[in-house]
Parts: C-alpha cells; sequence; structure tokens
C-alpha cells in the first residue's frame, strides 16, 4: 500500500498489525510495522515522530541482531534522508550497496519501495542537455559546460539520446569510438568517466543496473541542438 501511495490504507495496516502482534511479543512484524509507520510519518512531513518510531524500532532490532531486519530499517530511515536535497543524491549508491549486502526479501521490499519514491521525487526534475553533451543544465541550478571534456560530453549525448537502459559496450564506444583495450579496462573507464559526470553535477540521474546505465527515466529530459 505505501508503494502504491495509499498512505490511509498503509497506515491502517501498520495500525491493525501492531494492535495484534505487539501484545504477543512478536519482534519481527512489530519491528516492520513501526519502521513503516516511520516511512510514512516521514513522507507525511511528521519528522519528530518518524525519528521517535525508527528510535523505537531501531532498538527492538538491536536485541534480535537480525542483520536483513538492521538492513531494512536502514532503507526505511532513508526516508527521512531524502527529504532533504543534498542526502537524495546519495541515496541511490547507498541503497545499491545495501541490497548487495542482503537478497532477503525483507530488504527487497522497502528497498522497492523507496526507489519507487525517488522516482517520483525525480519526476519534479529538469534536465536540458545539448544534443552533443557539450553542457547540461538541471532545474534551478547554473550551466554545467563540458566543450572540453569531449569524452564526458560524448558519453551524455549517448545516455541522453537513449530511450532505454544503454549497455556497457554502447557506452565505451561513444567515448572511445573505435578503441580496443584489455579486457576490463573497458569497464573501469566508463565508471571512471560517468564517475565524473556525477561528481559534475548529475548524481544521482545517472542510474546503473548490471552492466547498464542511463538517465533518470523520471526526470523531464529536453534535448537542445
Amino acid at each position: 500500500l505505501l508503494e502504491l501511495g495509499q498512505d490511509d490504507g498503509a497506515e491502517r495496516a501498520y495500525a491493525q498489525a501492531l494492535e495484534r502482534v505487539r501484545p504477543l511479543g512478536e519482534h519481527l512484524t512489530t519491528t516492520w510495522a513501526i519502521a513503516g509507520l516511520g516511512a510514512l510519518r516521514a513522507r507525511q512531513g511528521k519528522h519528530a515522530e518518524a525519528e521517535r518510531l525508527f528510535a523505537e524500532a531501531d532498538g527492538i532490532a538491536d536485541a534480535i541482531k537480525l542483520h536483513p531486519l538492521t538492513l531494512a530499517l536502514r532503507i526505511r530511515r532513508m526516508e527521512l534522508a531524502i527529504t532533504r536535497e543534498p542526502d537524495r543524491r546519495e541515496a541511490d549508491a547507498r541503497l545499491r550497496e545495501m541490497t548487495s549486502e542482503s537478497d532477503h526479501l525483507a530488504v527487497r521490499l522497502p528497498a522497492r519501495v523507496l526507489r519507487k519514491r525517488l522516482e517520483g521525487l525525480r519526476s519534479e526534475e529538469e534536465l536540458t542537455v545539448q544534443e552533443e553533451g557539450r553542457w547540461f543544465e538541471r532545474s534551478g541550478k547554473a550551466r554545467v559546460d563540458l566543450s572540453r571534456r569531449k569524452r564526458l560530453a560524448a558519453v551524455l549525448a549517448c545516455l541522453a539520446q537513449a530511450t532505454d537502459w544503454v549497455p556497457l559496450d554502447a557506452v565505451f564506444d561513444a567515448g572511445w569510438p573505435g578503441e580496443r583495450c584489455v579486457p576490463g579496462s573497458d569497464v573501469n573507464r566508463v565508471h571512471v568517466t560517468l564517475s565524473r559526470l556525477r561528481a559534475a553535477g548529475l548524481g544521482e540521474l545517472i542510474e546503473t543496473d548490471e552492466g547498464r546505465f542511463r538517465i533518470a527515466p523520471g526526470v523531464r529530459l529536453t534535448l537542445q541542438a
């Protein structure tokens, strides 16, 4: 329900779960429901109450000492962090790091919910890219000139003109046209170049998934001649 944006239904579900399982001393479900309610309060802007709920959930989880549950709570708590733009920019990297530690359902579900939340926040973002990647401009920010950084410009143009995920070899061909390299070196070059694009100001707008790359789909992207 939280993933679908049905806040009222989610609140009722969490409240019912707590009413039924808290008296039984069933710590796992209790912790899960408290953390879910904390995430909901964070979305509603009730940050003090969210902090209190997360602290309560952390206290119970500390006694259980179950790693997937600890990760799940850290992901839930990120609902507070992404209300602040600087933290939002780092959220994707932190989320990837945490989900790589465990494939447990308790981790996958809140991660999926948070990713959808981030996509919704990005839908407010506008990005204008010169069609050859010579510059880009994010909404409310100064234009970034890449005209002297030709490799970065070429890779940005490749991503900006794509309609779906771009495989690593296509990104490499854009940045190093006609060049051949030692196996594995292409991966390193592409990741270094993307890191530089992120550092130049694109940050979380460049998404990575198992050797594929793209501009976040929720962004309102405009190509300009």
